[in-house]
């Protein structure tokens, strides 16, 4: 193996530990990879996910999917970047779903949410780190007790934690909790695990009064969204739980200690409580929440939004050219057509205007001359006439404000499409069908000043992303 065998063996078996030990001689070894999955930077995400496709194992593929997904967090994380949360959840998605049944760790804690561990290093504790999956949803409410999970739903970690919103809302709560010499409502509980606490997700665990009493005060009231991220420092006190209206909400959820730690961690609750058994439900198929969830997340994904309002923004510059275009012809129509009156009405007036009179007392010129200005005013009329006839100005303007009002009607249909709980396959029939009908519209062109104008007005509005803002750029 190369020379980052031990870094690998490290990320490797961090995962490894957070499958079913049912499976454990199904899972992959360090000879089960390729020498070429590493770099002088570490693992070489393209080779992996080439190697990936290559291999037909299930387990290996889903460690595989699983490395590239625990190594997107562990980059957000250090470098302080955004996590691409639709691809990561992919991987993980993945990862989980085509796998034998027992094959994953999944369990329902005191706070109510399923946990599915995805990573574990605990060989040194000044390095613990550990990566979870979150899902809370109405359905899990039957494998715990709400009661005590309000009375204990207050509590600080031992490790720096760091929190990314997959789907839903999250909110996080954040609280003082001082120790009190005097009596109060509230004692501090530590976490006493049974005897399997050096396995992964603990089935049983036992909240002790403390007998420390402590003033609790709520600091702050923080609601997060996906893509966001909140942290907890180490020995802070929070709790959090789902906002959602579907009562599906999701979370990667990371400690680590280096970035800070404390000797133990504590819950608050009910001073007159002296233990609460906590009974993690565990072996808890999770496929279907899985499967509802990344339909939430996938209902439309960043790229095809960018798409969308790709579209939005072509349709309502168009929209607003035609309206344009359509002002343009009415004001033209209107020009022709009243001088075009005015003269026909002069020229009839004129038959019996005094033209003699003045003639006899001011002599005669050619510019009142009867007959000249007959001719002169008659041959305007033609014109203008002949143009209203063969250009139909008015004709033009109705005609570039229907297609104006059809573009109009296209893009109400797209934001609904953005503003809606559409369905993967819904949504794209929908998308289809709004793509067919856009090309069936008569393509009609536009005066550039028009277009221009028409862009400039949807530029103003500040709404849209870059123009073909949803194919990301190729880097050679």
């Amino acid at each position: 193996m190369a020379n980052n065998s031990f870094d690998f063996k490290k990320l490797l078996d961090s995962v490894n530990s957070c499958y079913s030990e049912s499976v454990n001689h199904s899972l992959p070894l360090i000879s089960s990879f390729p020498d070429n999955l590493f770099n002088s930077k570490g693992l070489d995400e393209n080779q992996l996910k080439i190697f990936e496709k290559t291999v037909n194992d299930l387990y290996l593929k889903s460690v595989c999917n699983r490395l590239l997904a625990i190594t997107k967090i562990q980059n957000a994380r250090e470098q302080n970047t955004e996590l691409d949360i639709k691809e990561v959840w992919n991987l993980l998605y993945i990862s989980i779903l085509n796998l034998p049944d027992g094959s994953i760790i999944s369990s329902v804690g005191s706070q109510g949410f399923l946990s599915i561990p995805l990573y574990r290093y605990r060989t040194d504790m000044k390095q613990f780190e550990f990566i979870r999956l979150h899902i809370w949803d109405d359905s899990l409410n039957q494998h715990i007790s709400n009661e005590n999970r309000k009375k204990f739903s207050i509590h600080s970690h031992s490790f720096h934690a760091q929190s990314w919103i997959l789907a839903g809302s999250i909110l996080n709560e954040r609280y003082s909790v001082i120790k009190s010499s005097s009596q109060k409502e509230n004692s501090l509980f530590e976490i006493k695990y049974n005897k399997t606490i050096r396995k992964v997700n603990q089935h049983t665990s036992n909240a002790v009064n403390t007998k420390i009493f402590v003033d609790v005060n709520k600091i702050s009231k923080e609601q997060y969204f996906p893509s966001s991220s909140y942290e907890v420092d180490a020995g802070d006190y929070h709790k959090s739980g789902t906002l959602s209206e579907d009562g599906l909400s999701a979370s990667i959820f990371s400690f680590t200690a280096k970035d800070g730690s404390v000797p133990k961690s504590f819950v608050v609750g009910p001073s007159d409580v002296k233990n609460s058994k906590i009974n993690r439900k565990t072996e808890i198929d999770p496929t279907y929440l899985l499967n509802k969830l990344d339909e939430k997340i996938n209902k439309l994904g960043t790229g095809q939004r960018l798409m969308i309002l790709d579209w939005m923004r072509k349709v309502h510059q168009l929209e607003y050219a035609h309206r344009y275009e359509s002002i343009k012809w009415s004001n033209r129509h209107l020009w022709i057509g009243y001088p075009a009156f005015i003269i026909s009405l002069l020229i009839a007036f004129s038959f019996r205007f005094p033209w003699e009179t003045i003639i006899n007392d001011y002599g005669t010129h050619w510019y009142t001359n009867h007959s000249f200005y007959i001719a002169f005013f008659t041959s305007i009329v033609a014109l203008l006439t002949g143009y209203q006839t063969f250009v139909r100005p008015n004709e033009k303007a109705v005609t570039h404000k229907n297609t104006g009002q059809h573009h109009e009607k296209i893009r109400h249909q797209l934001e609904y499409i953005l503003t809606s709980e559409l369905d993967k396959k819904t949504r794209n029939k929908k998308l289809e069908a709004i793509r067919k009908e856009w090309e069936s519209i008569d393509s009609i062109n536009v005066s550039y000043d028009n277009f221009k104008e028409g862009k400039n007005m949807v530029l103003s509005f500040k709404k849209y992303p870059e123009e073909l803002g949803f194919i990301k750029d190729r880097i050679n």
